[in-house]
């Protein structure tokens, strides 16, 4: 079981750090935040889905997952979902290469998106 400390924004604007762990059980990927007053969990058959479906329950409530998973510049490919088990994801900035991150790492760079936008900007 993986465990990191990533910030969940708040309907007011404020940041707050919570733990979310990550691991893999037999056949899904398990994602889970810890809030104060309840913990949010969910799973798929990879991890992106897994923090999708985390998302969505996070976004219900007014509230905002911060990593790299949930940046609007980051989006994984056919092959991170099916070789990667949705672990990482592409980095993808106009005129550059793109680069693997994970998406439960927490960088400067992050720019929020919710599901529904980060789906329309890389839809094809």
């Amino acid at each position: 079981m993986n465990r990191v400390n990533l910030p969940i924004q708040n309907q007011d604007g404020s940041r707050v750090d919570h733990e979310v762990r990550y691991w893999w059980n037999e056949r899904e990927a398990h994602v889970a935040v810890e809030l104060p007053e309840q913990t949010i969990e969910d799973f798929d058959y990879d991890f992106w889905g897994a923090l999708l479906k985390v998302r969505t329950k996070l976004e219900s409530i007014g509230a905002a997952l911060i990593c790299n998973g949930t940046s609007i510049d980051v989006y994984p490919s056919g092959m991170c979902l099916d070789m990667g088990s949705g672990l990482r994801a592409y980095r993808l900035i106009l005129f550059r290469k793109p680069f693997l991150v994970n998406v439960f790492d927490n960088a400067d760079w992050n720019r929020y998106a919710t599901i529904g936008a980060q789906r329309k900007r890389y839809a094809m």
